[in-house]
């Protein structure tokens, strides 16, 4: 069987996921829609990732983290009553350098781009997904990097980084991504 036809029905699952999470409301504005897309993809990233030592059965909360600049605002409140697996999520805002170990998923803010080599540096080789919309994330050792281009979201996703930090990301959601490969320490 070719790849195409499961790219096509995870692709169409995605649409469905994200389609169910966007309230119609929020159509007014571009960045309110970029930011809503985003929000979906976050956590259809928590539901594709697997963590190192992770208890399928285990129904402790999983964290989103948002570094930065809140860009999200409100466009966060669509997942936040939402589970992964039997796992409620807890999202925190503002997280400090200093907190991020705690988090399963870091969002870092493109505002965040002067300092995103040691923000990168403080997780590497952590468990801890790190996701951004900076168009080098993934080149500098970010793990999903979620571009806007034109009107849908672009993913890309560093191999190296996430098997470097113990991380598995579904194949299915590996097929609709560019992968970018550092080639070092791999």
């Amino acid at each position: 069987m070719s790849t195409y036809l499961p790219n096509i029905i995870l692709g169409t699952v995605l649409c469905l996921t994200v389609g169910s999470i966007l309230p119609a409301t929020y159509a007014q504005s571009e960045f309110s829609n970029e930011y809503h897309i985003k929000a979906a993809f976050l956590y259809n990233l928590a539901k594709m990732t697997e963590w190192p030592g992770e208890d399928p059965q285990t129904t402790t909360p999983l964290t989103i983290c948002f570094y930065g600049q809140d860009s999200f605002g409100d466009a966060v409140n669509s997942i936040k009553d939402k589970k992964v697996k039997k796992r409620p999520l807890t999202l925190i805002k503002n997280v400090a350098l200093n907190q991020i170990a705690k988090c399963h998923i870091l969002f870092i803010d493109k505002t965040e781009l002067k300092r995103l080599a040691q923000i990168l540096s403080q997780v590497k080789n952590s468990p801890i997904l790190t996701v951004g919309d900076i168009d080098t994330f993934a080149d500098q050792g970010g793990m999903v990097n979620l571009l806007k281009a034109a009107d849908k979201v672009d993913i890309e996703v560093n191999s190296c980084a996430t098997k470097n930090a113990g991380l598995i990301i579904s194949s299915r959601l590996l097929a609709l991504a560019r992968i970018v490969d550092q080639g070092k320490g791999c």
